[in-house]
């Protein structure tokens, strides 16, 4: 698997699922869909929300941020549990965050959270295996006895979050567009884009004084900013990977955080997320584009309840969080939905969902509902998933 620190565009009339699961492995992917894929769209019988986004930004905090020390906070839980960060007030009453996001805090209320995310009836806690669910809506059927995803799974075709476009004619191909730590510069050799529009969103340097700073000096903040900056230039999907791994050093700056989780996130992730994530949404909001842009960002699984246990076998220490996947949140903005609200509530210590339980292939089907795509007509789709299979939407996030 390579690096995500890379940041990845591909543009396409079609992008197969296989390719989507390579791409999704680097860092931020854009597609920009052709007229054609309005063919996959259908307004018979369909809510009003059906259809509300015309762009999705999916971001995803590929490590497994601690719901506890971010979107979920628990003040009044024992010191092992809420852990050493404090909860603070948003601008909706009722909703708190931790205090590392004072800045997503103050734009609650363009924002829903799902705080009942988890995995059924199985929980992975293998990152690979939990990455493979959340990127597919399925579980993998191939996985060995620690529960390490088998490399099958990698060349299984599988339903992603940035849907294909579907109805379209023969798929013509193009490269890779790779941006990386090594060859940031080396854009025209090694890409074919659709667009020299889309192109030019990479490059950032015209922006309006303080807005690469307000974003952050940082590879997510950097991101985060050409994500808005694809969509303006008329690319539909976007998917923005948070660009750090764990390496095992201290400091880090990945959300894998089995040793001085408070401290990582204080110092480190958190401050990259609220600014990046914060600025973001009011960039979208500001520029008319919010409300047809869904934005949606979570994890492959939450951090484990309680401080200092190990829940997957690693090493875990006493001011670490382990792997959790049975309870998370996912983050949720724009494309219509209703801001200022909670969906599904965790139980008094994150452990698990204590109302509205939802599961990964309930947030790919809302990105599908929410884009216009009757995943009945998707063919991709009807071969390889069963009815059982399939999500929900989130209704209940147009309220």
């Amino acid at each position: 698997m390579r690096d995500s620190s890379d940041f990845v565009t591909r543009s396409s009339t079609e992008m197969s699922r296989r390719t989507f699961l390579h791409a999704a492995a680097m860092g931020c992917s854009s597609v920009a869909l052709p007229l054609g894929w309005s063919a996959a769209r259908t307004a018979a019988r369909a809510p009003r929300s059906f259809g509300s986004a015309k762009n999705l930004i999916f971001i995803f905090l590929k490590g497994g941020p601690s719901h506890l020390d971010t979107w979920d906070p628990k003040p009044n839980a024992p010191r092992h549990i809420r852990g050493d960060l404090r909860a603070i007030a948003t601008n909706v009453s009722g909703i708190q965050l931790s205090e590392t996001l004072p800045q997503i805090a103050r734009v609650m209320d363009k924002v829903a959270l799902v705080r009942s995310v988890h995995q059924a009836p199985r929980g992975f806690f293998d990152h690979e295996s939990a990455v493979f669910e959340t990127l597919t809506g399925n579980p993998p059927t191939h996985v060995g006895p620690s529960g390490k995803l088998d490399p099958r799974e990698l060349l299984a075709p599988s339903v992603t979050p940035l849907p294909r476009a579907a109805g379209t004619p023969s798929p013509t191909r193009h490269q890779t567009h790779v941006i990386d730590r090594e060859n940031r510069g080396a854009r025209g050799r090694r890409a074919m884009l659709l667009s020299a529009t889309a192109l030019g969103a990479y490059d950032v340097s015209g922006e309006q004084p303080g807005v690469v700073e307000r974003y952050g000096l940082n590879e997510f903040g950097e991101g985060a900013l050409i994500a808005r900056r694809l969509v303006e230039s008329g690319t539909s999907l976007v998917q923005l990977n948070w660009p750090s791994r764990s390496s095992g050093a201290f400091p880090s700056s990945s959300w894998d955080t089995h040793a001085a989780n408070a401290a990582v996130l204080r110092d480190r992730c958190c401050p990259m997320l609220d600014a990046g994530l914060s600025s973001l949404v009011l960039d979208l909001d500001t520029r008319g584009l919010l409300n047809e842009t869904l934005v949606l960002a979570v994890g492959e699984f939450g951090r484990s309840p309680r401080l200092g246990v190990s829940t997957s076998g690693n090493l875990t220490m006493a001011d670490g969080r382990d792997h959790w996947p049975f309870c998370y949140t996912a983050f949720v903005a724009g494309g219509g939905i209703s801001g200022g609200q909670v969906l599904g509530r965790s139980d008094s210590t994150g452990s698990e969902p204590l109302d509205d339980p939802v599961r990964p292939k309930d947030l790919i089907a809302t990105i599908y509902h929410a884009l216009g795509i009757d995943r009945r007509l998707d063919q991709d789709c009807e071969q390889t998933q069963s009815g059982t299979s399939r999500g929900a939407p989130l209704l209940s996030l147009w309220r």
